[in-house]
């Protein structure tokens, strides 16, 4: 009946004075996923208007599975998954059983020995079989998907909880280093391309994020 088909389961203003930028920022400008309008005035007006913003990268990416209560917080999760799957294996014996209820009577209705009789009560209770396990395999299939949209959601969540406990620490950080802007090394673009091409690694703060983030972590 498929009772393991639960594990196989993100302008045209600027078009007129494209000449007017380095290529970089103009890539940048045409990348809506990378930036946007107010960081480029912030960008190309600090030397008119005094110092530059100070700037420094993290990666993301290294921040969450190096972070102490991902761990924790999959470990749960994957206990909920293991329970679900103990559950559709509960569900899912009763219709292999009427299965092979199903495929004893075929063979037994092969018997060229078998009367008229006995053929009919073969049919009918074949058909009534039948029905009964399109009814509930009906029902298993819709409980598999509400479960499968729950385990997905919950894991959803688990996730944005943790990227903002992170995200709080990462400015809580900058803040304390006085830091302006802050970009993420490990993102990428729809097209493939490195949201950051290039930062030199003395900006990169992500070692005292990771401390700060860990700080409170379980010893041993």
């Amino acid at each position: 009946m498929g009772a393991e088909s639960l594990n196989r389961h993100f302008l045209s203003s600027f078009h007129r004075n494209e000449s007017f930028y380095h290529p970089i920022i103009l890539h940048l400008i045409m990348n809506k996923k990378l930036v946007f309008i107010g960081f480029l005035t912030a960008i190309l007006m600090a030397p008119v208007f005094g110092q530059a913003p100070k700037m420094a990268t993290v990666s993301m990416q290294r921040l969450f599975d190096g972070y102490y209560k991902k761990q924790e917080a999959f470990d749960r999760l994957n206990s909920v998954q293991r329970q679900a799957q103990e559950e559709m294996e509960e569900r899912a014996a009763p219709l292999r059983r009427l299965e092979e209820r199903l495929e004893d009577i075929q063979e037994r209705a092969q018997n060229q020995l078998l009367s008229d009789d006995a053929r009919r009560d073969l049919e009918e209770e074949f058909n009534a079989l039948a029905t009964d396990l399109r009814r509930r395999a009906g029902e298993f299939q819709q409980w598999q998907q509400q479960k499968v949209g729950e385990l997905q959601q919950r894991q959803q969540q688990i996730r944005m909880n943790l990227i903002e406990e992170i995200r709080d620490v990462v400015l809580s950080v900058a803040r304390e280093q006085g830091v302006d802007m802050v970009f993420d090394t490990s993102d990428v673009t729809g097209s493939g391309v490195p949201a950051v091409l290039y930062a030199a690694s003395s900006l990169d703060m992500t070692d005292r994020v990771m401390r700060e983030l860990n700080r409170n972590a379980p010893q041993g």
